[in-house]
């Protein structure tokens, strides 16, 4: 399930009124954390988003290849492409740049996902602990960017949506996993044949034009339900930013 906004922030006191029907967690996952490469420039990218998100939601869903999650608030951890486009170890002093200007972090981790890939699509994911996210990628403190809920037992996912829409009200859009699992199929698809094919990228352009439709609800923040994995919950993300830079 997913929620469209008329914010791009949720805060803790909407989350909570939920409860009764799911379990809510809030989680910062947003565009705009660009990494400083060993060379002193910013990693560059084509096409793909630079998130920044906070560990605590992201680490049981990657797998970590060397070190460990960031617990201080001067530490990140970041996924295994970025970290070879950066040409960046574990260790090293890092400079990012969000919101604010640039911070260096001591890098403490760098992960992968299952399959052993490095990267979701091409994303790179840079992890801060919970309160520096939410500062650097939010600018502000207790607040998130995403919910990923999961309905108590005795709720299925049509319940679960009907319910979190009327305690959320006419600001949000909410659906569940199903409903946008089209979307996110057919343009990892067309991705994934872009990449097969080779040559000029064009599997962003067919994701702009159908995300514009979708564009015009607001920012989106989306929650996951029981039975939907990382690989759809990752491509939404990577599709709802390309939807909103549309």
């Amino acid at each position: 399930m997913w929620f469209l906004s008329q914010n791009s922030v949720i805060g803790s006191p909407l989350t909570s009124s939920i409860t009764k029907y799911g379990r809510p967690e809030g989680v910062v996952f947003a565009d705009g954390a660009r990494l400083i490469g060993s060379n002193g420039k910013t990693v560059p990218t084509v096409g793909p988003p630079r998130f920044g998100g906070d560990w605590p939601s992201q680490a049981g869903s990657v797998e970590l290849r060397q070190g460990r999650g960031p617990t201080a608030d001067n530490e990140i951890a970041i996924n295994a492409g970025l970290a070879a486009d950066a040409g960046v170890k574990v260790g090293d002093q890092v400079g990012v740049l969000t919101l604010e200007p640039r911070k260096t972090f001591t890098l403490v981790g760098i992960f992968g996902y299952p399959g052993g890939r490095d990267s979701q699509g091409g994303a790179q994911v840079v992890t801060f602990t919970l309160p520096v996210a939410q500062q650097l990628m939010l600018g502000q403190p207790d607040v998130f960017s995403n919910v990923d809920v999961k309905a108590v037992p005795g709720i299925n996912d049509d319940q679960l949506r009907d319910r979190v829409a009327a305690a959320f009200g006419d600001g949000y859009q909410v659906k569940t996993g199903e409903d946008t699992r089209e979307f996110v199929l057919v343009n990892a698809g067309m991705f994934a044949l872009n990449l097969a094919l080779g040559g000029t990228r064009w599997a962003h352009f067919p994701a702009y034009g159908w995300a514009v439709g979708l564009a015009i609800h607001g920012i989106v923040v989306f929650a996951r339900v029981q039975g939907y994995g990382l690989r759809e919950t990752m491509l939404q993300r990577e599709m709802e930013k390309l939807r909103r830079s549309a």
